[in-house]
């Protein structure tokens, strides 16, 4: 299912959004309604917990839920993880949201954006 079209009926893709999340909505598309409200999640690292902690604050002063700032499984960051409910995703929604989150990692510590989830 394509997001964008041409007048001709050709697939588009909108030219600064990343290609996977093009491909995310696509497949979340595919197997559900485009228009379901949905659970969506954000994954930010942070070098430790201040710095993870400091990107929170960030975070929820944006209207993001924090889900969790707890020490990664790998033991070597600190994650991030922020929701937002009922959402119905859009590709702007989508492209202003990582544009966001990639924002808040380059001004955190050891920050890394580490992509996007949502429910179907």
């Amino acid at each position: 299912m394509a997001l964008f079209k041409k007048r001709d009926g050709a697939a588009e893709a909108e030219p600064h959004m990343n290609p996977i999340d093009l491909e995310t909505l696509a497949k979340i598309n595919e197997q559900s309604s485009p228009d379901t409200p949905r659970e969506w999640l954000q994954v930010l690292y942070a070098a430790d917990e201040r710095a993870a902690r400091k990107a929170a604050d960030e975070i929820t002063a944006a209207d993001w839920e924090i889900r969790t700032v707890e020490e990664a499984e790998d033991g070597d960051d600190w994650l991030v993880l922020a929701a937002r409910t009922d959402v119905i995703l859009s590709p702007e929604l989508v492209c202003r949201a990582r544009a966001f989150f990639e924002k808040v990692a380059s001004r955190t510590a050891g920050g890394q954006y580490d992509g996007w989830q949502a429910s179907l």
